[in-house]
């Protein structure tokens, strides 16, 4: 892979030398996906590899700036059960300094190629709130998710916060989980090992 002129490197050039790394891996995630908007389109996630748990990597390159990091740690904070940043020698001790103890961090060196090395591995987050997860999706993908786990679907005119809330009040939060993979993994197209519901609500 190429690198952006005077070996700075681009979001481009992160983002495609990520992608190979986490699709590398012995258990790569089940898909990877490319700019997904979160939590009513308040924030954009760079990459989000669905496997066990949607975790988020947010890249900051050399042309990058740190300025919108905190507020993006909490919209991701409340939608993704792991989040890691992807960075550059650049800003690696600034952002170390910036993002919570329980977020991972890759590390892109400069080399004749672009390399990912892992600095620190992501840890759960105990910040993530179904409620407000669930705004992810679209309607449609609301309603779907109501009808699978809810006694009583919820009206079409109800708004996506509404259908969210109700979802929330009516399942536990283990199956809210899968069923945020789940219905991702469906937008994507993507095959996924089904669940009962039983297993994840004892």
């Amino acid at each position: 892979m190429k690198m952006s002129p005077n070996n700075n490197l681009s979001d481009k050039d992160i983002r495609e030398a990520l992608k190979k790394y986490l699709l590398s891996k012995p258990t790569p995630p089940q898909v990877v996906v490319d700019e997904l908007s979160v939590h009513n389109g308040n924030a954009i996630a760079d990459i989000v590899a669905l496997d066990k748990y949607a975790h988020c990597f947010e890249i900051k390159s050399d042309k990058d700036t740190l300025s919108r990091l905190s507020r993006q740690i909490s919209f991701y904070d409340f939608t993704f059960k792991k989040n890691t940043l992807v960075t550059t020698e650049k800003y690696l001790l600034k952002a170390e300094s910036l993002i919570p103890d329980y977020w991972g961090i890759l590390l892109a060196k400069r080399t004749n190629s672009v390399k990912i090395v892992n600095y620190r591995n992501a840890k759960i987050n105990r910040n993530w709130n179904a409620e407000k997860a669930l705004l992810t999706l679209w309607k449609s993908e609301l309603l779907e998710v109501d009808s699978r786990l809810s006694s009583g679907k919820s009206p079409r005119s109800n708004s996506r916060a509404q259908i969210a809330k109700k979802i929330v009040d009516d399942t536990c939060s283990r199956l809210v989980q899968k069923s945020f993979f789940e219905i991702l993994a469906d937008r994507f197209e993507t095959k996924y090992q089904p669940f009962e519901i039983t297993k994840y609500c004892l």
